[in-house]
């Protein structure tokens, strides 16, 4: 008989309880509470407006939390090979903290791997550091034509540290982890880029409605490995809608405002006959008070047709009507559509 080894499973129970253990501690991080630099280039408007109000929890193995560890310890052996070819790297601000930019309010927020001077190929010249790692494909694709068409994330997160904190360079150094090969390039600032990222962030953050999709077919291969593809296409769900958890971040009556940077939310429900004047301060947006309803968009495969103050009507495809919120004897409370998608999953 012939070696089956190549056929079998390799996973030991060593193996096992390592990704666990790593599953269970990186799910226990808090969500952000703000729409990240980090993912401020991705493709679709959607997915960053889903992540900004909390509306889905990526479903990561323990061995890619294991994988993203191994970036943040990639980040103190770059700044050690800088120092040690003669480079300034100030990667700590005064109290100690990773350096940060905030705008919008807070609701947009960012930490730099550090800034530098001394750099080999500009010496007198301040740049963002920015450190990644990547694997054989995408290392090389890296090499081939540049980070800003090979990954237009990480040259959009260049591109906003530049911009906040008024710099015209940024160094971007890159590992493959197949064989330790280093890419550096330096990139330059371009104000017009940065205005336009800024002014996505803006609209993303206050619209009240969901952004455009980046595709127009569930099944686009973007779609297909996004965490939010359910909640956004509707899929398998007519009045119900598969949100992780109760949030004043789902709500009509919530507004993210961007008068202090405190990234304060605050509701119009909780103090009648305000307007919008006087809104109330939300204090915590995870535990949403009674009068929550969900923002109309949720309900993908449902149109809406009337509201009130409290409760918004709707039409589905085949005609059927239904009331969210608190209109009629058979109206749907948010924990009703909630519950019910998670039990359906």
């Amino acid at each position: 008989m012939g070696n089956l080894t190549k056929f079998q499973d390799q996973t030991t129970a060593t193996v096992e309880a390592i990704y666990a253990w790593n599953k269970k501690r990186g799910s226990s991080e808090k969500m952000r509470e703000y729409l990240g630099a980090s993912i401020a280039g991705h493709e679709c408007d959607r997915y960053l407006w889903f992540s900004f109000r909390q509306c889905f929890i990526p479903n990561f193995s323990g061995r890619i939390y294991r994988l993203f560890d191994r970036g943040n310890r990639e980040e103190s052996v770059f700044i050690e090979e800088l120092r040690g070819i003669g480079c300034e790297v100030v990667d700590r601000d005064e109290d100690g903290d990773q350096i940060g930019i905030s705008a919008i309010g807070g609701h947009f927020r960012g930490h730099l791997d550090g800034v530098g001077v001394g750099i080999p190929e500009s010496p007198k010249t301040w740049h963002v550091l920015e450190f990644k790692t990547h694997c054989e494909k995408s290392f090389n694709e890296l090499e081939k034509v540049g980070v800003k068409v090979s990954n237009p994330v990480h040259y959009a997160q260049m591109m906003i540290y530049m911009g906040h904190l008024k710099l015209t360079r940024a160094l971007y150094l890159a590992v493959n982890k197949n064989d330790d090969r280093l890419h550096s390039e330096r990139i330059h600032f371009n104000r017009d880029e940065f205005r336009s990222i800024m002014m996505r962030m803006d609209r993303i953050i206050n619209s009240i409605s969901l952004p455009d999709r980046c595709s127009k077919r569930s099944d686009y291969f973007r779609c297909k490995m996004c965490d939010a593809q359910a909640l956004c296409w509707g899929l398998d769900t007519v009045r119900y809608v598969p949100l992780p958890f109760k949030s004043c971040r789902h709500c009509c009556h919530a507004t993210p405002e961007v008068d202090s940077d405190d990234g304060r939310w605050t509701c119009n429900a909780m103090i009648p006959d305000n307007g919008y004047k006087d809104r109330a301060i939300l204090a915590d947006t995870d535990h949403p008070c009674s009068k929550h309803l969900l923002i109309p968009g949720f309900f993908v495969n449902a149109e809406p047709i009337d509201a009130g103050d409290t409760w918004i009507k709707f039409r589905m495809s085949d005609g059927e009507e239904f009331v969210h919120g608190d209109g009629s004897d058979c109206s749907s409370t948010t924990d009703d559509v909630i519950s019910k998608a998670i039990h359906d999953e």
